[in-house]
């Protein structure tokens, strides 16, 4: 078993959850984001997708090759 899947995990969850914070926080609040914060939301989510996609490809990769 990697010991690496559940952190991948954790750290898409997360990512994946301060995106719709934010997007609540500018649009209900009506706080405007600065130019950083926008770059910020792009990290994020391709920190989300790059954790979704190494956390997909080592569980395929567990199904395949076991004890891996």
């Amino acid at each position: 078993m990697n010991p690496y899947r559940p952190v991948l995990l954790a750290v898409a969850l997360v990512s994946m959850i301060l995106l719709p914070v934010a997007l609540s926080l500018q649009h209900v609040m009506n706080m405007l984001p600065c130019p950083l914060c926008v770059l910020q939301r792009y990290a994020f989510a391709a920190v989300a997708i790059i954790c979704l996609v190494t956390f997909t490809v080592l569980t395929v990769t567990l199904w395949v090759i076991p004890g891996v």
